[in-house]
């Protein structure tokens, strides 16, 4: 099953992908609301736009080289990340590392980073 959700992403048997420096997917990960609050996450305004801003850029980026986005994100955080950003980024694959058989190589082409000028 693994193999055929990232069927479509491989190039030459290569998955390239999109990383979440680490400190921003735990400030993801911390910022999840629980499903009684009726939320997605509890960002502050200036970090979502930031994120969004960030990720977009290397969306961008990864459809002028030819190549699909697709980001890989802790599985706690997958599926509300997923939905949060298909509001604003259109044509991400958000992936989880489970998704990922472990015969497949992975290539990280860019890393999103908010907390740098």
């Amino acid at each position: 099953m693994a193999r055929s959700i990232i069927k479509p992403y491989l190039i030459d048997g290569v998955l390239n992908i999109l990383i979440i420096e680490k400190s921003v997917e735990e400030a993801i990960i911390n910022s999840m609301q629980s499903q009684e609050q009726g939320g997605l996450f509890s960002f502050d305004l200036s970090f979502s736009q930031r994120f969004i801003e960030r990720l977009g850029n290397e969306v961008k980026r990864a459809i002028l080289q030819n190549v699909q986005p697709v980001l890989l994100v802790h599985p706690a955080i997958r599926s509300r990340l997923r939905r949060f950003l298909e509001r604003y980024i259109q044509g991400i694959t958000v992936i989880s590392h489970n998704e990922i058989p472990p015969n497949i190589k992975i290539q990280t082409i860019g890393v999103i980073k908010v907390y740098e000028n």
